[in-house]
Order: structure tokens, then C-alpha cells, then sequence
């Protein structure tokens, strides 16, 4: 039986079957949809799709690819958050987006990162972490879960990576994200900063 031909929503209900169509046909999509390829499975115009193929993206739910002369769109496993998710998380976080600008850290981060690397982080926001030169980040941006999130590849659940610099050991969760202004990126939660043995 064809996963395409079973439960496809229907046109005639509203607008929003159009989206459900087009949501319907992504989610079943292995390797994403070009906008031909979504009209081709829905009767859609391509105008309407582009449209929202636009609000999906901004909103983080659709991420998009370039092949060739074709743009794909695929079902983003990035996950939204705000300003107000980063505030009430308990342990150190910090948000970069895909070029390594440092977007936000919640307190417990800059709190972390003045203690165990003495690290001035009141101006943090803005720079690109790559040019600060310290050796936790370097390692992180090397790491095979950093480049899987860079990709938009959610880890699996449960799954800490473990690390260990000059200063600390570190336990870390590196989720790919999508921000609340729809930029993609990188969130970064240390769960502990434990300090090796024999080191203070």
C-alpha cells in the first residue's frame, strides 16, 4: 500500500487542509520535497505552498536545503525555544547559532564560565565563541553530536556527552534548535562542571 494514499487530507475543509496536506506529504518525505514536488502530491499552487513553506521555516517546523537548483524542505527535528525557556532552565546554558555567534547564556552559564575558566561573560552575547579562543569550545565545535546538531540532527534521548579540558570534566546535552526569531542553531546544557581530582 502507498503511505501517500492513506488518510491524505482532504482540500475542502479550509485553508488549513492545505497546510495539513503539505505537513502530511513532509512528514512521509524520507529525503524532503522540492515546491514541485509538494504540487505534484497535492494539486496545490506553487505560490500558495511557497507561502506556507515560508511561515513553516520561520516558525522552525520546516528546515530547508539547497540541491542543486532546487531548494528541499524537510520536517525540522530542531526544537523552539524562546528567551523565556532559556531563563528557567536549571543547569548552565548557552545558544549559538550556526556560524558560532553566541545568542544567549542563562545566568548558571556565565556564572560556570567566570568560575572554571575566568571568563568575562558579560559581554559574551554577540561574539563568535571562536574568536575567544578557549579551549571548552573548541573541543565542543569538534565533537561529532556539535556537527550532528549543526546538521539539525536531534541526539538520541538520554545521550550526555562526556568530555574533560586542562579546567573540568563535563557532562553535556548538545540539542540542535530553533530559536524564537527563527535563526537556527545550537543549544548547549552542561547538567555538571566537576572538577577533576587534585584540581581546584
Amino acid at each position: 500500500m502507498d503511505i501517500n494514499s492513506v488518510n491524505v487530507p482532504s482540500l475542502r475543509n479550509s485553508k488549513e487542509s492545505g497546510l495539513n496536506m503539505i505537513m502530511f506529504h513532509l512528514r512521509n518525505s524520507k529525503f524532503g520535497l522540492s515546491i514541485s514536488d509538494i504540487a505534484k502530491k497535492t494539486g496545490l499552487n506553487r505560490n500558495t505552498i511557497s507561502r506556507y513553506l515560508t511561515v513553516l521555516a520561520t516558525l522552525g517546523q520546516v528546515e530547508i536545503r539547497t540541491v542543486g537548483p532546487s531548494h528541499v524542505y524537510q520536517l525540522s527535528e530542531r526544537l523552539p525555544i524562546s528567551p523565556q525557556f532559556l531563563a528557567v532552565q536549571p543547569e548552565p546554558t548557552i545558544i549559538v547559532n550556526n556560524e558560532g555567534i553566541i545568542l544567549a547564556l542563562n545566568s548558571y552559564m556565565q556564572e560556570s564560565l567566570g568560575n572554571n575558566l575566568g571568563i568575562d561573560t558579560k559581554n559574551l552575547v554577540g561574539k563568535n565563541y571562536k574568536e575567544l579562543n578557549v579551549e571548552l569550545f573548541n573541543i565542543i565545535t569538534a565533537l561529532p553530536e556539535y556537527v550532528n546538531a549543526l546538521n539539525g540532527k536531534m541526539p538520541t534521548v538520554g545521550t550526555w556527552t562526556h568530555l574533560e579540558t586542562a579546567a573540568a570534566r563535563y557532562r553535556l546535552w548538545i540539542l540542535p534548535i530553533i530559536f524564537f526569531d527563527g535563526i537556527p542553531g545550537i543549544m548547549i546544557q552542561a547538567e555538571t562542571w566537576i572538577c577533576p581530582e587534585g584540581r581546584k
